[in-house]
């Protein structure tokens, strides 16, 4: 049975929406809140988004987009060019390789799971830039943005699943 244009497009739409809404929450993420009485530590977007699909759709979310996302965050002013885009990559890996271990757990574990990852992923960055910098930082910052991210975790993750459920499996 031939698809029609519209059930092609559909297809794609569907298939790139952990994609765009990857990138959305990274353009989000780089507004200047602090000028609308927020703090500049932000919960890392990038970093909830590429856990939340390596774990539930991995598919959807393959290795270039990954590495765009972390270039997109990069190029808007979080760090070096390359810098998010390796640790985004690693994250992936990491996931996408125990991702049995998650099937059928309870939100409690992958939300741990989570904060570990994001402890590894901001300690990655805090190193990494320490290098790039070549000079010694305080990791403060890094703390700051792993606490965030864990906490900003739970809503980010029901938000992405009612996504999912919408634009992925509806059929």
């Amino acid at each position: 049975m031939n698809e029609t244009l519209l059930q092609k497009l559909d297809h794609w739409v569907r298939a790139a929406v952990p994609f765009l809404v990857s990138l959305a929450l990274v353009l989000m993420a780089a507004a200047p809140w602090y000028r609308l009485g927020g703090t500049a530590m932000m919960p890392w977007a990038a970093l909830i988004a590429v856990t939340y699909w390596s774990i539930y759709r991995p598919d959807r979310l393959p290795y270039w987009a990954v590495f765009i996302l972390g270039l997109v965050e990069d190029a808007i002013g979080w760090g070096p060019l390359g810098q998010t885009a390796l640790v985004l990559l690693v994250v992936r890996g990491m996931l996408v390789s125990q991702r049995k271990v998650f099937r059928g757990k309870s939100f409690l574990l992958i939300w741990a799971a989570f904060a570990a990852v994001a402890f590894v992923a901001c300690g990655l960055v805090w190193l990494t830039t320490m290098i790039y910098a070549w000079t010694a930082l305080s990791p403060a910052p890094a703390i700051a943005q792993w606490a965030a991210s864990v906490a900003a975790y739970p809503p980010a993750a029901w938000l992405l699943g009612q996504i999912h459920a919408l634009a992925l499996r509806r059929r």
